[in-house]
């Protein structure tokens, strides 16, 4: 079996470990929705230009630890079936920091596999012509539009995170714990 794992905000806390800082920083929360709809005509804050520089920050990306239960989840998946399954990871990151990303693969002892950048503002289409050519059964996501997208090709198991809580595309699930024990 091929499985498809995306990386923050379903393998990695990446967005709560943002929010916890941000936090501590600005005395407020991240408007994440506020965020992705600024253009280049609009004024940035202070706030935005901190987070555009963490979300590009090798050591952020290089020190974040997975979630609970993911790394025995996936090397219980990669082991299984006579190990014969295969792990393939994907992610919107900046391509500028695969060498974090890997490092931080390698670090959280996470079974080897490819890991494939995808630009963030087409991520859905990337992600489906990657499942199409690594012929993925399995995506672990957390992103609506590309649950919706991988859905019609692959199992997708839909990671939940706040932001994602009106998707109806996938399997819902709430832990990596809930993942094991799925599949």
């Amino acid at each position: 079996m091929k499985i498809a794992v995306d990386l923050d905000g379903t393998l990695f806390p990446t967005y709560e470990v943002l929010g916890r800082i941000f936090l501590e920083i600005f005395g407020e929360e991240i408007d994440w929705r506020s965020f992705k709809l600024k253009n280049g005509n609009c004024l940035e804050t202070e706030q935005d230009r901190w987070l555009k520089r963490r979300l590009k920050d090798e050591k952020f990306f290089g020190s974040l630890t997975v979630m609970s239960y993911a790394r025995g989840a996936l090397n219980y998946l990669a082991n299984s079936g006579n190990g014969m399954n295969q792990i393939i990871y994907w992610t919107a990151r900046p391509s500028s920091i695969e060498k974090a990303t890997i490092y931080s693969l390698e670090a959280n002892k996470l079974p080897f596999g490819k890991v494939y950048h995808v630009n963030r503002k087409d991520a859905d289409l990337r992600k489906l012509n990657i499942a199409r050519a690594e012929k993925i059964e399995v995506a672990i996501e957390d992103e609506s539009e590309v649950a919706e997208r991988l859905s019609k090709f692959c199992k997708v198991i839909l990671f939940h995170n706040p932001y994602n809580s009106h998707c109806l595309y996938g399997t819902r699930i709430y832990s990596w714990k809930d993942i094991r024990e799925l599949l």
